[in-house]
């Protein structure tokens, strides 16, 4: 049973992040403290489904430069991400790298509740509150592909590849490596995605984020094991999820030219707020089914049907 002994802000000798559940469509950070030790912790309502700012990891909080900063992802991977309180609830940023300057907030969803969350995520999370010195461990199931710039962390832990940070619409700001998929055809498929770039920006719409990665569902049409995403800002985005012959006919060039890609999604960026198409096992292309209204994401655990998705 993990016991917090949470303790007015005025009486500790640094700030805290107060303890809640925070959270953004189906991604959860978890805060605790007990005096001064302050403890995180990243759930996806789907483990490996959706992408957590933070990954889905447990960790510990040092307080530097008026920050509160990730120790294992500064120390064993030299990320800079720090987790700020605010009004609505958290922020966390990237301080440096690639992603230096994006943010994304999590609202005050709850309190802190044992019961939210299954046991082995409540064992992490006191196992961090109840040890000193750096804590960082992955939760069950994900890893890490960054390279770590130390052999080992301080407990022992040694992820070796990030599967759940390019997930949903919070993903790397993109490159050209990442928008390239290794098929036959790879620079046929390129330019399906090059035009669906263009029509989108014609659209009066902006690429905020983009990425090919693989789905989560089991089952899907033969060989269509990847899902290319889009996150789109700019004065033309609703107008463009409200245009469905629009969307298909951007989906259908690019899963007709894109060996391995059968899921095509786009959505406002740092949102939840999107639309799937994909190829059907007739061939056909159609939009996917949102069950958001019939479950709770938090706790949905079965896998979903491949032309369903949750929102």
């Amino acid at each position: 049973m993990l016991s917090l002994a949470i303790q007015p802000l005025a009486l500790l000798a640094q700030p805290v992040i107060n303890s809640g559940v925070y959270g953004v469509g189906s991604r959860y950070i978890l805060v605790a403290n007990i005096g001064n030790r302050v403890c995180y912790q990243g759930v996806s309502g789907i483990a490996g489904r959706y992408a957590i700012a933070v990954g889905e990891t447990t960790g510990s909080l040092s307080y530097q430069n008026r920050k509160f900063i990730i120790d294992g992802w500064k120390n064993q991977y030299g990320k800079t991400i720090s987790i700020s309180q605010s009004p609505k609830g958290i922020v966390v940023t990237f301080q440096d790298g690639e992603n230096a300057g994006y943010s994304a907030e999590y609202e005050y969803y709850e309190p802190f509740s044992n019961n939210r969350f299954t046991s082995v995520y409540t064992k992490l999370m006191n196992d961090c509150l109840n040890s000193s010195g750096e804590y960082f461990q992955t939760n069950p199931g994900y890893t890490i592909k960054s390279p770590k710039i130390s052999s080992s962390n301080s407990n022992g832990s040694t992820p070796n590849r990030q599967s759940g940070s390019d997930g949903g619409f919070f993903i790397r700001r993109p490159t050209t490596n990442s928008l390239k998929v290794s098929t036959p055809n790879q620079s046929t498929c390129q330019d399906a995605i090059n035009r669906s770039r263009s029509k989108l920006q014609m659209a009066n719409s902006r690429i905020g984020s983009s990425n090919i990665r693989n789905h989560s569902y089991a089952s899907y049409p033969e060989g269509k094991r990847l899902e290319y995403v889009i996150g789109i800002t700019g004065s033309g985005s609703t107008d463009v999820l409200r245009s469905p012959v629009f969307l298909r006919s951007i989906a259908d060039d690019i899963i007709s030219q894109c060996k391995d890609i059968g899921l095509f999604s786009v959505g406002l960026d740092r949102s939840e707020i999107g639309i799937s198409y994909g190829i059907m096992y007739d061939g056909s292309i159609k939009e996917f089914r949102c069950i958001g209204d019939a479950f709770d994401r938090r706790t949905y655990t079965q896998p979903l049907n491949w032309g369903d998705r949750l929102c």
